[in-house]
């Protein structure tokens, strides 16, 4: 038995060469079915129509007009167009009505007819007919390749007389492919039929191992493919990064729509989505939801610095209420619902951990008895004084930092959604012309932003009227999809370094402004865009 005779998901074995009787032998296929009616035993014997499977993903219903008592696993002679084919019944019994209904096939609709069972002649002309397979398509290959034909020939099905073949193929565009018909007609003497299949079909049956470590799900059991859109990765609030929602196949994993049912149960509640919540100290608005935990964050400013709340939907709901009736609110979380939340948090302690016995470890102890014997320098110093040193410590390094900005502002871009038309301007006053100085980006997106950088246009215009154009590349994540900037839930703070060492002619205000320079007209994900001149210190 080849390899190609066992991607049809059996194991043919001859018991009696004088006796026409074959045994077949069922594998793990992506084409078999489990009947989990098969252990009633005061079912209805349905067995005027079986399912019969093929190669790959190819499977139909045959009417069994003989009479046969067929099972599941045998090998069957069936009607083709034209001649007869080979293939093994799948599928037998009450289950079929469920199946024909599932693929919309009406019983007493016109159905091609079982034969007979297969017989040992008809076994060794079907196992010589896919052993033409191979030859057959690296033959195939070479012809396209020569007609300079833009398709990509994937696999060969040959038909269990030998009288057809199918050849399956990818391609992105129509071919004409009426010249690679007759070269393949007059070199191979069969019919041929051209079928032209998609991407996930290929992946499926190539095969593979998914990034959750089992095979892929087209390889094992997936055999109508649905469309997938990123609409559903939103619904789950997955990060739309193409890296990690692209399958095997380059197109969007077919497990996203899994749970995609879910989720929009468990978002009914969620009515209030982007919706500005108002308070006596300015606006909150809304960043994203977990839909589990029945929570909806939101971002307010607190002196000019943006905070993260987390509020439950009751609470959004009574907010908007009074909103509505033109009262803001002065707090958006009740301490009533910040007590509770405290009273429902639990610490988390890891008992393996805890309980590892590296603790008994003798270089542990003897660390802890230096650090014990080790003398304390602040030990007769006063606990006030010591903390006191500590703080101006802390603040002499904050100052410092500080004392070099000569200019840092945030503009807000509008609904997170950075149009390219959309200009951010500042306006920087320089006065001193003698120091250099350092000019750094600050980006700050969101974790639903899709790109792994940012690329803007800047025009810069000095005091006395010339202009300066650039173009500038922010690295957002590196190349495995990994955030790099500054994270505060699902914020993140980027500051980007975009001129270095430099000295300005003029004094007065520069005027730089910023284009976002993606291929595409509004890019999600950009919440705001910064500008930071820094002066270089001195050394004395």
């Amino acid at each position: 038995m080849t390899d190609r005779e066992f991607e049809r998901g059996c194991h043919i074995d001859v018991v009696d060469e004088n006796a026409n009787t074959i045994l077949a032998h069922k594998c793990c296929n992506k084409l078999n079915v489990h009947n989990w009616l098969g252990d009633i035993s005061d079912q209805t014997d349905y067995s005027e129509i079986v399912e019969v499977r093929f190669k790959n993903t190819r499977k139909g219903f045959y009417r069994n007009v003989n009479n046969l008592s067929l099972r599941e696993g045998e090998v069957v002679a069936v009607e083709a167009s034209p001649g007869h084919d080979i293939g093994i019944v799948s599928l037998t019994g009450e289950l079929i009505r469920e199946q024909m209904q599932r693929y919309h096939v009406k019983p007493e609709s016109e159905l091609k007819k079982v034969y007979r069972k297969a017989k040992q002649n008809d076994i060794q002309k079907w196992k010589e007919a896919v052993a033409l397979e191979i030859p057959t398509m690296l033959r195939t290959r070479e012809m396209v390749k020569n007609l300079n034909l833009s398709m990509k020939l994937g696999d060969v099905e040959f038909q269990g007389d030998k009288t057809k073949a199918i050849f399956y193929y990818i391609a992105d565009e129509r071919v004409d492919f009426r010249q690679l018909i007759r070269l393949m007609a007059d070199e191979f003497r069969i019919r041929i039929e051209m079928k032209q299949i998609g991407a996930r079909q290929e992946a499926g049956r190539i095969g593979g191992i998914g990034p959750c470590g089992r095979e892929l799900c087209c390889t094992t059991w997936m055999s109508n493919f649905n469309s997938v859109s990123t609409n559903a990765a939103r619904l789950q609030e997955i990060s739309l990064n193409p890296q990690k929602l692209a399958g095997q196949c380059s197109k969007l994993k077919c497990c996203l729509n899994f749970e995609v049912d879910v989720y929009l149960d468990a978002r009914r509640e969620f009515m209030y989505d982007n919706k500005t919540l108002y308070t006596t100290g300015g606006e909150a608005r809304h960043i994203k939801n977990d839909v589990f935990k029945r929570l909806m964050y939101y971002e307010v400013l607190n002196n000019n610095i943006p905070v993260v709340m987390a509020l439950p939907i009751d609470r959004v709901k009574q907010v908007i209420e009074m909103n509505r009736a033109g009262l803001p609110v002065e707090k958006l979380l009740d301490d009533s619902v910040v007590e509770k939340r405290k009273t429902d948090e639990h610490d988390f302690t890891n008992d393996i951990t805890a309980d590892s016995i590296s603790r008994f470890d003798r270089n542990n102890q003897q660390q802890k008895r230096r650090k014990k014997n080790r003398p304390n320098k602040n030990r007769n110093m006063p606990g006030g004084v010591a903390w006191l040193l500590l703080l101006l410590i802390i603040s002499s390094f904050t100052m410092s930092c500080d004392r070099n900005k000569v200019y840092e502002k945030y503009t807000k871009i509008n609904d997170y959604v950075w149009n390219s038309k959309n200009m951010v301007r500042f306006d920087v006053e320089i006065q001193d012309t003698v120091t250099r100085h350092n000019i750094f980006l600050l980006v700050r997106n969101a974790s639903q932003y899709q790109y792994g950088n940012l690329w803007m246009f800047v025009a810069t215009t000095a005091p006395n009227g010339n202009k300066e154009l650039d173009t500038v590349q922010c690295l957002l994540a590196d190349k495995n999809g990994k955030w790099l900037g500054e994270g505060m839930g699902d914020i993140w703070d980027n500051k980007i370094l975009w001129k270095q060492n430099v000295r300005f002619p003029q004094a007065g205000i520069y005027t730089i402004q910023f284009e976002q320079g993606m291929r595409v007209e509004n890019l999600p994900g950009i919440m705001d865009i910064g500008l930071r001149v820094e002066k270089i210190p001195t050394k004395d």
